[in-house]
């Protein structure tokens, strides 16, 4: 009978505040989808560190292979993505596109003695991130998926 009182409770949640994305916290080796149904979603880090086994930012991954720099950087184009802190300072966070063999998207926070850090990604246009993300990596069809996952910077 719990299990049935908890459920319940979590789907009135869900039908409540269905437009609602809450922020996500990323841990080594965890992932969060981001080709959400709104036009932002927030991504946290715990302790964002450089060095080794340290995270420091996000890497955007996809079901769809992109081979191309340009098809990357279209993406990068359409989102506008922030860094916050918790003493409230926010800046945007330029978009890194390295390509050794084959083309990575990231983010890296510019901070890294806080605590807690978020970054917010929000679609440039007003579509959802998940339309953005079809348009431009599957040419406006298919199912196009993009996951942001915890990355660690090794300088």
């Amino acid at each position: 009978m719990r299990r049935f009182a908890c459920h319940a409770l979590f789907f009135g949640f869900l039908v409540l505040q269905p437009n609602r994305v809450f922020a996500t916290t990323l841990f080594a080796g965890s992932f969060v989808e981001l080709s959400v149904n709104a036009s932002d979603k927030n991504v946290s880090l715990n302790y964002p560190r450089r060095g080794p086994n340290n995270l420091c930012g996000i890497e955007i991954k996809s079901n769809v292979i992109v081979l191309n720099v340009a098809v990357w950087q279209a993406l990068a184009n359409r989102l506008h993505v922030s860094e916050s802190y918790d003493d409230g300072t926010t800046a945007v966070v330029p978009a890194i596109i390295e390509s050794k063999y084959s083309p990575t998207l990231r983010y890296v926070f510019s901070r890294d003695s806080e605590a807690f850090a978020t970054m917010e990604f929000r679609s440039k246009d007003g579509l959802s991130i998940g339309e953005t993300a079809r348009r431009v990596l599957g040419g406006g069809e298919g199912d196009v998926r993009l996951i942001a996952v915890a990355y660690g910077c090794s300088e």
